[in-house]
């Protein structure tokens, strides 16, 4: 009996290790480049989901690894969770890549996973978000490759004097308060704007968008004065905004900015309904992920500090020109 009882427990374990290996390229909506002789093998595990943005991300990570002759698999997953991005980054290390990219926008969850595998002897980059805190108390990764959201922060806040030197109130609306990168978003906007004394209100963004709208309209109501406005994703805050603007007669009395792009935000933009946006170029962050993970596990080059791939603002005098380069397929 005992005998059956080890058989039935090594066939279970021998499963579970199985599930393990196996596990990271059942994944439907993964990104793969798999040459027949590949120099190095990299796996990039955020916590996206299938969008338009992320793909761009993928795809400058498939261009390097075709340049470099590596294997490169992107992950992502249904839909956008910082759990399924540290129960996988843990099954990836049974791998044994060569290194692994990851985003840390949730660092309670993601910190030890990434240090599991650096004590596996695996590099880390992190892309699109880092560990904010000093650099002598972060994960020691090999490099960030993405934009510092507060200095991204920062040019938002100048464009929004530039464009209203005179600027008396601004909203920032935050869909998802607390989540590191949208304070360091906020947080930048304020540095600029507090020097100048201009008043900053952040409104906490529900869901639903008909909460959306009433949230705007109550600020709006209380607060007529209010002249500048800032989401930190492009989309549905902003063109619910756009919407509310129209109806009450502001467009012309709110400068509006957003983070990141969409079709209605590009289109906006040209009709002279918003000042700008702020792209942070995410072809970069795949390509130059993989371009360094290559040099480090080739060369043991390590960059000196984090590498920039932002702030981009994009106006009505430059959206062809980005156009041109969404048709390409290197931004979104």
């Amino acid at each position: 009996m005992k005998k059956i009882k080890k058989m039935q427990l090594s066939v279970v374990g021998l499963f579970a290790a199985l599930m393990l290996v196996l596990g990271p390229f059942n994944s439907a909506h993964a990104q793969t480049y798999s040459p027949d002789n590949p120099e190095f093998y990299f796996h990039i595990v955020l916590h996206t989901m299938p969008h338009p943005f992320w793909y761009t991300m993928a795809k400058g990570a498939m261009d390097a690894a075709k340049r470099y002759n590596v294997k490169v698999i992107s992950e992502m997953f249904p839909k956008e969770s910082h759990e399924d991005q540290a129960n996988r980054t843990d099954e990836v290390i049974a791998l044994k890549p060569d290194g692994i990219v990851t985003a840390i926008t949730n660092l309670n969850l993601i910190e030890g996973p990434i240090k599991r595998a650096m004590a596996r002897g695996i590099p880390i980059i992190a892309a699109n978000a880092p560990d904010t805190r000093p650099v002598g108390e972060r994960i020691p990764y090999v490099t960030y490759v993405g934009q510092d959201e507060r200095i991204a922060g920062q040019r938002v806040g100048r464009e929004l004097l530039n464009d209203r030197p005179g600027l008396k109130h601004v909203v920032i609306a935050n869909h998802k308060p607390g989540l590191s990168v949208l304070e360091s978003r906020a947080q930048g906007v304020r540095d600029v704007l507090d020097a100048k004394g201009v008043k900053v209100t952040v409104l906490a963004i529900p869901a639903s968008p008909t909460d959306i709208l009433e949230r705007y309209r109550a600020h709006w109501t209380r607060h007529p004065e209010t002249d500048g406005f800032v989401t930190l994703k492009c989309c549905p805050n902003n063109e619910i905004a756009r919407n509310f603007f129209k109806e009450e007669g502001l467009l012309d009395k709110v400068s509006n900015i957003t983070w990141d792009m969409g079709e209605d935000t590009l289109v906006a933009i040209k009709k002279g309904e918003m000042l700008g946006l702020i792209d942070q170029q995410v072809y970069l962050q795949g390509y130059l992920s993989v371009h360094w993970l290559y040099l480090y596990a080739k060369y043991g080059f390590v960059p000196g500090g984090d590498i920039q791939t932002g702030p981009f603002f994009v106006t009505k005098d430059n959206i062809e020109f980005v156009e041109e380069g969404i048709a390409g397929g290197w931004r979104r």
